[in-house]
């Protein structure tokens, strides 16, 4: 038998078990809202105070799914007149790029031994540069499916307000992380936006260096020209030009040549610390010069392992989405498993995961994390020793050790999807079911059970599509028995 005959006999326009990754799955986008798991609200939490979660799930036990059903709660809100406080949103979850990047920097081309280099400040650079070129391209409205923050003028005033040093973090937070691109002409942009004062003095140097060699040039062309009609000697005549020489000097040298050299430094020192990212020192060194050099210390800008300035660039950061409508900031960690360098190792997930599991930076102000995590990961965790929980706090996070199905929420999940792919002029009243696919012999409880020891959708679906797959293969058309 076809199965698309047997599918149309019912009534539906497409297997309701087909789907087993929620990032495609139609059927999931139409009912996502009517099949959470028992314990989403505790992942999700208080959006108007966003909190940590830190969930383990098999492959196919639906953390994906939470992460979409998350990203929609999300966009809802932000969409809604009314409906609160803004959260912004971070998908944390495509590490292949990020992980290259990190590679490259540590020259190192083994996995298993770079992974083991990674570091809490790494994963808080990481975040910052899938986050901050984003949020400029709204403030500068240089693309045009950037997120708009409201009318311009508003924007201007909210940011204007900010203290001082906030905005000189924020302009820090752009030159840091934002994309490799046209990163200087977007800080003189962005600080233009901020009205922040001051600079290296750099560019001040070096147009007083150029404006006193032309004076004493000019000067001393005067003298060889008039100093006989004055009866002056020629060399008494030339001791201004000299003295113009020797400023020209002390900005030349002392200010333009030793802050240039200074800022190069500087510039490299970052491009080392942030190891996440491969840009070269030449993409910050322009951007450096619009901050004065006091503002250029390791308690402001990422240039050591340190990670001081970064908790207070997350600060600035969660100042200036508040400015702009955004009460908080959530970061989506998924998808773990996936990157190259990791292929599904335990114990690569964990090198590089572990960082991560810090009371301070999961319960930072204004920011809440969701790790969706493999369930091996689980196994590692209760392994470790009595000084990981005290750093981690996992009484703190809203910790869930085990995505779990029963066979009755399996059942209700596979209704709805049932229902979900009826036509439009099958029935859809509340008795339909999928049970109407089975005999009447068939007992609901015996389905109920057989999906109670899969434990989780993905194979719960593969089981289900694998029973019409069986029936339809060993059923002819002429026998027209389209009940398993």
């Amino acid at each position: 038998m076809n199965n698309d005959a047997f599918l149309r006999h019912h009534g539906l326009s497409a297997n309701p078990f087909r789907g087993e990754e929620a990032r495609q799955d139609i059927i999931f986008e139409r009912i996502e809202s009517d099949c959470r798991h028992p314990d989403f609200d505790k992942i999700l939490g208080d959006l108007d105070h966003p909190s940590s979660s830190v969930v383990f799930g098999e492959r196919g036990s639906g953390k994906t799914a939470i992460r979409l059903q998350i990203e929609r709660i999300l966009k809802e809100r932000d969409m809604a007149l009314d409906g609160g406080p803004r959260i912004w949103m971070v998908a944390y979850d495509d590490f292949n790029d990020l992980i290259a990047r990190f590679m490259r920097t540590v020259d190192d081309d083994s996995p298993q031994t770079a992974l083991r280099e990674v570091e809490l400040v790494d994963h808080m650079d990481g975040i910052m540069i899938r986050t901050v070129p984003t949020i400029v391209d709204s403030l500068l409205r240089d693309r045009a499916d950037a997120a708009t923050f409201g009318k311009p003028s508003d924007v201007r005033k909210s940011l204007r307000s900010l203290p001082e040093e906030t905005r000189r973090r924020i302009l820090a937070l752009q030159f840091c992380y934002d994309r490799p691109g046209a990163v200087g002409q977007r800080a003189r942009r962005l600080k233009s936006l901020l009205r922040v004062p001051g600079s290296a003095g750099i560019w001040a140097a070096k147009a007083w260096t150029l404006f006193l060699l032309f004076i004493a040039l000019g000067w001393a062309i005067l003298a060889f020209m008039q100093a006989d009609a004055y009866g002056v000697s020629q060399e008494i005549a030339l001791i201004p030009a000299g003295l113009l020489l020797l400023g020209a000097a002390y900005f030349g040298l002392a200010k333009w040549a030793a802050g240039a050299r200074r800022l190069w430094l500087k510039a490299r020192r970052l491009a080392r610390s942030i190891r996440v990212d491969d840009r070269d020192a030449n993409t910050f060194q322009e951007a450096l010069g619009l901050v004065p050099f006091g503002f250029q210390t390791q308690r402001d800008l990422p240039i050591d392992e340190g990670d001081a300035a970064r908790y207070a660039m997350f600060d600035a950061l969660v100042d200036l989405l508040d400015a702009v409508g955004y009460s908080s900031m959530m970061v989506l960690v998924d998808r773990l498993d996936e990157p190259t360098a990791i292929n599904g190792d335990a114990q690569r997930m964990k090198a590089f995961i572990w960082p991560m599991f810090n009371n301070k930076f999961l319960q930072m102000r204004g920011v809440g994390f969701k790790l969706l995590l493999p369930l091996e990961l689980r196994g590692e965790i209760l392994r470790e020793r009595e000084d990981f929980f005290r750093e981690a706090r996992l009484d703190k996070q809203h910790m869930i050790e085990r995505l779990q199905w029963s066979g009755a929420m399996l059942y209700d999940l596979c209704n709805a999807r049932y229902r979900a792919c009826l036509a439009r002029n099958a029935d859809k009243g509340p008795d339909a079911n999928m049970m109407a696919l089975f005999e009447d012999n068939v007992n609901r409880q015996d389905v109920v059970d057989a999906l109670d020891q899969l434990q989780q959708p993905r194979d719960a679906f593969k089981f289900l599509y694998a029973v019409v797959q069986e029936h339809c293969s060993n059923t002819t058309a002429e026998d027209g028995d389209f009940q398993i």
